[in-house]
């Protein structure tokens, strides 16, 4: 290669023999830089492949590329903390006032473990402050709150079909499994009170479950997205924040393990989808669909369980029960997102 590019160079100091021979040598030029291009394009496509970053999710991520330092990942992650905090306790004290509630200590008891319809409206609506925590995190980027969710179109697009997906596979996948796993559950409210709870349980849930879009799958990931190339940081890091955050240490270790597991999981397959989409509608879908079933229709006995519909016979210490049927949830989650891969992609 070297004697070859000696002899190039040499021959570019010789005059020209006749105008075709100027032709070959434009003819070898333009080939050149046609090959050339072609590496460029090679390049650029597995180092996408290894980023994998599609062109929906760079258009997802862009708003976030203009300021990726660390330090405002930072200080945006203290912030959302700052704000999330000091909005639910003003949340939580002016509901215990609501209530009834003699001092703020007992309304923060009574609306962590809510056990009434009011009480989990509370606690519902203090995910409000979660939103607004991810917002002003944003602002440490130079950018609006807005953008956390992708173009809106396709957020609503998205999240119709991804909602509409995962109810079905859910459930379907629970009332197999009522076959194999021995449990039964007992009607918790009636249909019509049921009814009424569900005008008001239905915007606050969507509340809930957009405010922890906008946290992990909005504002983590397009940060660390931005700042860095491999999907272990911006689509793991979120993931097992994620199913940190649902850690209870008060539970059997395995049946807590499990269920970070499955809540991880879940947020892997959420980062995969806003991956796959360019927009949080597909994740805010999914987590819609999975809390309104398990939050709004049967719930663990004691577990969020005063707007159900209905509430199971076991609770979270019946680990005989509850293990497998974490088990069955990571596999349930696995299934929507292989059917989700197909109908998303774009």
């Amino acid at each position: 290669m070297a004697g070859l590019s000696c002899r190039l160079v040499s021959s570019a100091y010789q005059p020209p023999l006749n105008v075709g021979h100027r032709n070959n040598a434009a003819d070898a030029g333009a080939q050149a830089r046609l090959r050339g291009n072609r590496l460029a394009a090679s390049l650029s496509e597995k180092s996408s492949e290894t980023s994998m970053h599609t062109p929906a999710f760079d258009r997802f991520v862009a708003p976030a590329s203009r300021y990726p330092a660390i330090w405002r990942i930072f200080m945006g992650l203290i912030t959302a903390t700052i704000v999330f905090i000091a909005l639910s306790f003003a949340i939580f004290f002016i509901g215990g006032l609501a209530l009834g509630l003699e001092s703020p200590q007992q309304a923060l008891l009574i609306l962590t473990d809510p056990t009434t319809p009011a009480a989990m409206a509370i606690l519902l609506l203090s995910f409000l402050a979660m939103a607004m925590g991810a917002g002003a995190a944003a602002l440490w980027h130079w950018r609006s709150p807005l953008t956390l969710f992708g173009p809106l179109p396709l957020v609503r697009r998205d999240w119709l079909k991804m909602a509409a997906l995962a109810a079905v596979v859910l459930f379907c996948s629970g009332l197999i499994t009522s076959f194999f796993i021995p449990s039964t559950v007992t009607r918790n409210l009636g249909v019509p009170a049921w009814a009424g709870i569900l005008i008001w349980a239905i915007p606050l849930l969507f509340i809930q479950t957009t405010a922890e879009e906008m946290v992990f799958r909005g504002y983590l990931q397009q940060q660390l997205a931005a700042r860095f190339r491999h999907p272990f940081i911006w689509m793991g890091i979120p993931s097992v924040l994620f199913g940190l955050a649902h850690l209870n240490p008060g539970l059997e270790p395995i049946t807590a393990f499990l269920i970070v597991l499955a809540t991880g999981t879940f947020g892997l397959v959420a980062a995969d989808i806003t991956r796959l989409t360019g927009s949080l509608g597909a994740a805010m879908g999914f987590h819609f669909a999975n809390n309104f079933l398990a939050i709004l229709v049967v719930s663990v006995q004691g577990e969020l369980s005063a707007l159900a519909l209905f509430h199971t016979d076991f609770t979270m210490s019946d680990s005989d029960i509850i293990q497998p049927l974490l088990v069955v949830d990571i596999l349930t989650v696995i299934l929507v997102w292989v059917v989700a891969r197909r109908m998303l992609r774009r």
